[in-house]
């Protein structure tokens, strides 16, 4: 059984499932070397949570799946990833990219405009998403079940979650004749609408 991994200074990648399916592993440590961590990396682990050092530039959002990962901690230096509250978003605060798996509740705040599409890909507990007011641009997401629904011509609201299996949205204060406009659209599409 693997319970303790420290990645020396010549590893720059974690590639696609290497620790995939460690279930036992439950701590990691990165080197500052690592510029990429890439698909199910981490899957079926038991990381509860994951430091991700100044040098890396892309996370892939599949890489904690099936992880009772319950939050990120980034390192201040980096210049790609923040962690807010425990969720790791972009450097700016602006972009949401993965949501720990274990979360109960999930906070956004008002200066997250936009959802990366799978950023809710790994969660399986979440009950609760309260959005700050004042967060109320909505950016259409352009893979998923997204790019297949047709886009609302609204500007207000928040796409909650977005995969092949799932798409959930808000949209506000738009005129009743323009959100069932939408719905038709896409009911047409084949969608159930609730």
């Amino acid at each position: 059984d693997l319970f303790s991994v420290t990645i020396p200074d010549t590893v720059t990648e974690i590639g696609h499932s290497v620790f995939g399916h460690c279930f036992s592993l439950s701590n990691i440590t990165l080197s500052d070397s690592i510029t990429e961590i890439g698909p199910n990396s981490f899957e079926n682990t038991n990381l509860n949570s994951f430091t991700v050092p100044a040098s890396v530039k892309a996370i892939d959002a599949s890489s904690f799946y099936n992880t009772p990962l319950s939050k990120f901690i980034v390192d201040e230096r980096n210049e790609n990833y923040s962690a807010i509250d425990g969720i790791l978003y972009n450097k700016s605060g602006d972009t949401l990219e993965i949501v720990p798996g274990s979360l109960f509740s999930l906070k956004i705040p008002k200066e997250c405009k936009n959802i990366k599409p799978y950023a809710f890909n790994n969660v399986r507990f979440l009950m609760t998403i309260n959005v700050e007011s004042g967060n109320t641009e909505l950016n259409w997401p352009t893979i998923g079940l997204a790019a297949v629904l047709p886009e609302p011509d609204m500007e207000n609201g928040e796409v909650f979650a977005d995969s092949e299996e799932h798409f959930s949205a808000s949209v506000y204060g738009t005129a009743q004749q323009d959100f069932d406009t939408y719905m038709t659209a896409c009911r047409k599409n084949g969608f159930d609408i609730a």
